[in-house]
């Protein structure tokens, strides 16, 4: 009983802790706690996390967990989700990196 607890406990920090650190735009100074299953950043309310970006749409991205590592996918149909200043459709992220959706910034980090 004791050997699976530690098992599962291990599981749970091998995915860490991921956030969104917002470093422009009106969410500035605040941040998302990202959900290995999951998380939608949109300016719509359907959004896992809604940020007030006129630039962003209802739902611009989503990132997620897969085996261990994050990724990124735009959602939106006007390509402004960029990665270190590139537009992506699909992308891994690593710690530090820095992701734009509409005018809004902010930084990638995983907490072990």
């Amino acid at each position: 009983m004791e050997e699976e607890a530690a098992t599962a406990a291990q599981g749970d920090r091998s995915d860490g802790l991921a956030y969104l650190f917002w470093t422009t735009g009106r969410e500035r100074k605040s941040y998302v706690r990202l959900k290995p299953a999951g998380v939608t950043i949109g300016s719509g309310p359907r959004s896992d996390a809604v940020i007030a970006d006129a630039d962003m749409a209802p739902e611009q991205a989503r990132i997620r967990n897969e085996d261990g590592a994050w990724f990124m996918y735009d959602l939106s149909a006007g390509g402004a989700t960029r990665l270190e200043g590139t537009d992506v459709y699909r992308a891994e992220l690593h710690d530090g990196a820095r992701v734009t959706l509409g005018h809004s910034s902010a930084i990638f980090r995983v907490l072990e």
